[in-house]
């Protein structure tokens, strides 16, 4: 049977949405990180700062380009996700500033509580209607204290490897490990949350255009005189990479295990580093890279085949 003209016309419609939604965010953070190596001479600790204010701004494009403006308070998890990003690149400014003032391999109190802040901010607004709705008291405090937990586990493990990874390096696998979210959420039925992981990945990829300085790596690691290595990255990334895996596993059918392993893949870069980090540059992102691409890879197949073999449509989040 022949298609339709207005099967074409809503396909048409559809592509210029998904081209919008992911051009907003490249242009935006482009924009803000160019914006941010422009003021660094007044302010040299802005030029390891400007991962934070550039993804968050790029996120919060593509996020308003897909779904426009979030209600306050936000009526489901989806519109959570625009909150704590714009959160997640606050408290990373203003924890990227205090970095800079404290001495070599020392972290005060303060970032210990910003990190339990923004797990608790991720956890919270994607799990808020289980916890209203359907889990008992007693069933909801075990379950956001054990995740939690993983969480600050998972990110204490991100930011030992940020200390160990070229800027480079690391900026390559965190694109990766976003790229490879977006295609695990579209094979778990949520194209929207996959166009928004999609988004990030994007807006790596823009900031990484504007120019990398190898002596102040904006996504942590080594550089020629970075010390301490700056992880202000992580302070975004590490909490929509949870919770966008929560609202897949909880409310769309990414399966615990594809889960755990997605949550898991920035680690497997230490496998990259440890086979191609002192092999040069080059190396080590490709390493790197690979380490992330091979963690996947299988859980992206079974997906894929999993997906092939049903033929419903998509949740509408």
């Amino acid at each position: 049977m022949g298609r339709s003209h207005s099967d074409t016309l809503l396909e048409v419609a559809l592509l210029r949405i998904l081209l919008v939604s992911l051009l907003a965010p490249a242009v935006a953070a482009a924009a803000v990180a160019a914006a941010v190596r422009l003021v660094a001479g007044a302010a040299p600790w802005l030029r390891r700062a400007a991962a934070p204010p550039a993804l968050g701004a790029g996120y919060a494009a593509g996020h308003l380009a897909a779904l426009g403006p979030p209600a306050l308070p936000p009526v489901d998890t989806t519109q959570g996700l625009f909150y704590l990003a714009l959160a997640a690149a606050v408290l990373g400014l203003v924890e990227a500033r205090a970095e800079a003032s404290r001495a070599a391999g020392r972290r005060g109190p303060g970032s210990r509580v910003t990190r339990l802040l923004l797990i608790g901010l991720a956890l919270g607004l994607s799990l808020h209607p289980l916890v209203r709705h359907q889990w008992t008291a007693s069933a909801a405090a075990v379950r956001l204290t054990a995740l939690a937990l993983i969480a600050w586990l998972l990110w204490r493990g991100y930011d030992a490897l940020a200390s160990r990874l070229a800027g480079a390096a690391a900026q390559a696998a965190w694109t990766t490990v976003f790229a490879a979210a977006a295609a695990l959420l579209l094979l778990a039925r949520t194209a929207l949350l996959a166009q928004l992981a999609a988004g990030i990945a994007v807006a790596l990829l823009a900031i990484a255009l504007v120019g990398r300085s190898r002596e102040a790596p904006p996504f942590g690691g080594r550089g020629a005189e970075a010390s301490p290595p700056s992880a202000a990255g992580l302070w975004f990334l590490a909490p929509m990479l949870f919770a966008l895996v929560a609202n897949g596993a909880f409310y769309a059918e990414l399966g615990v295990s594809t889960a755990a392993a997605l949550a898991a893949s920035p680690l497997a870069a230490a496998a990259g580093l440890a086979v191609g980090g002192r092999r040069g540059r080059l190396a080590g992102v490709a390493m790197a890279v690979a380490g992330v691409a091979v963690l996947l890879a299988p859980f992206v197949a079974a997906s894929a085949i999993e997906y092939a073999a049903d033929d419903r449509g998509y949740y509408d989040y």
